[in-house]
C-alpha cells in the first residue's frame, strides 16, 4: 500500500470526507484530494498536521510499519521508529520574512525539527542545518508563507543562490547574486519587489548571512 492509499485509510477509518480533513488541518481542499490520487507528494508539514490532529504514527503512514495511532504503539516503540526515521535538527524561533520582515532581536534555536530521512541521499552534518519557517511573498512563486527553508549555517564559500539573513537588523530569506568586487544583489523571486545592490564599502547598513538553503519542504 502507498503512502496516498495509506492517507486515504486514516481518512476512511475516521470517517473523514476530504474537505473536513482539509479543514481540520489547516490547508486547501484540493491538497488531500491530490495526494491520494498521486498527484502531489505527502509533505513534511501535512503529515505532521495528520499526526499531532488525529494521533496517527508517521512511521506507518511512511511506511505502512507499526500500528496505525500513535495510542496502539509502546512509547518506546514510537521514539525508536522515530529516531530511526528521522534526523532532528534545531529550528530559528524567529520566522524569516520572505517581504515586510519583523525586528531582529536574538535567535532561538531550542525547539527541534524531525526531517524525513528518506530526503537525503547521503546523512547530513545535522550540526550545521537549521530549519526556517517562511512568511510573506516576496519570493514568491519560489517560496510561499508555510514553507519551511532547510540551511547550512556553516556556508562560507558563497556563490549564487537562496540565504537567510539578517538584514538591518531584519531576518529574511533572499535571492544573492555575489560579485567579484564584493558587491551583492539582494533580490526578491517575485517580480513586483526591486532588486537592492548592497556595496559593504559604502553602505551604512550591515548584513549577516545566517545560512544557505539545501532544501525546500514545501506546505
Amino acid at each position: 500500500m502507498s503512502k496516498n492509499n495509506r492517507l486515504k485509510t486514516v481518512r476512511d477509518k475516521l470517517g473523514l470526507t476530504r474537505t473536513a480533513m482539509s479543514k481540520d488541518i489547516g490547508i486547501k481542499d484540493y491538497k488531500i484530494k491530490d495526494i491520494e490520487n498521486g498527484r502531489n507528494k505527502l509533505t513534511h508539514d501535512i503529515l505532521v498536521k495528520i499526526s499531532k490532529k488525529y494521533s496517527i504514527n508517521t512511521q506507518w503512514l511512511l511506511t505502512g510499519e507499526g500500528s496505525m495511532f500513535l495510542d496502539d504503539q509502546p512509547k518506546t516503540e514510537i521514539i525508536t521508529q522515530e529516531q530511526n526515521n528521522t534526523y532532528t535538527i534545531k529550528q530559528l524561533s524567529i520566522t524569516a520574512q520572505a517581504g515586510k520582515a519583523g525586528e531582529f532581536f536574538e535567535l532561538d534555536e531550542t525547539n527541534n525539527f524531525h526531517l524525513d530521512k528518506s530526503l537525503f541521499k547521503i546523512a547530513p552534518n545535522l550540526g550545521h542545518l537549521r530549519a526556517v519557517k517562511v512568511t510573506g511573498d516576496s519570493m514568491q512563486p519560489t517560496l510561499f508563507e508555510g514553507d519551511t527553508l532547510i540551511v547550512d549555517i556553516s556556508t562560507k564559500d558563497y556563490q549564487n543562490g537562496i540565504y537567510v539573513l539578517n538584514f538591518n537588523n531584519m531576518l529574511i530569506v533572499k535571492r544573492l547574486q555575489f560579485y567579484l568586487n564584493g558587491e551583492i544583489d539582494i533580490i526578491s523571486d517575485n517580480p513586483k519587489y526591486n532588486i537592492e545592490r548592497y556595496n559593504p564599502h559604502e553602505s551604512q547598513e550591515q548584513i549577516k548571512i545566517i545560512g544557505k538553503k539545501v532544501l525546500l519542504i514545501a506546505f
